[in-house]
């Protein structure tokens, strides 16, 4: 049987350490939000759409959710040091999805 009430508690953790790493990136300037789009990141605040090869990866968090789902926290910069911005995905467990090569 599954422990339900164990579960969400442990949703519940892992929310607010996530919320405090994507505080603390943002406070350290990854300012913007990106998702995948036609195989590229578009940048939400200015729709503005970049190759994945325009970014190189800082860091990544791993978010675990407790039931087998996994998701990552990318902290992305441009290869030019202008734009840092973060970008998340779901991805099957133990194999994150590299949002560059």
């Amino acid at each position: 049987m599954i422990d339900v009430d164990g579960l969400l508690k442990q949703v519940v953790i892992s929310m607010n350490i996530t919320s405090r790493q994507i505080d603390t990136l943002r406070q350290c300037g990854y300012h913007y939000t990106f998702r995948r789009s036609n195989g590229q990141l578009l940048c939400i605040q200015d729709k503005q759409q970049y190759m994945t090869s325009d970014f190189r990866i800082e860091s990544i968090y791993e978010v675990d959710l407790g039931n087998g789902d996994n998701y990552y926290i990318y902290a992305l910069r441009t290869r030019d040091g202008s734009i840092r911005g973060l970008f998340t995905e779901y991805a099957p467990a133990d194999t994150p999805q590299t949002a560059t090569e």
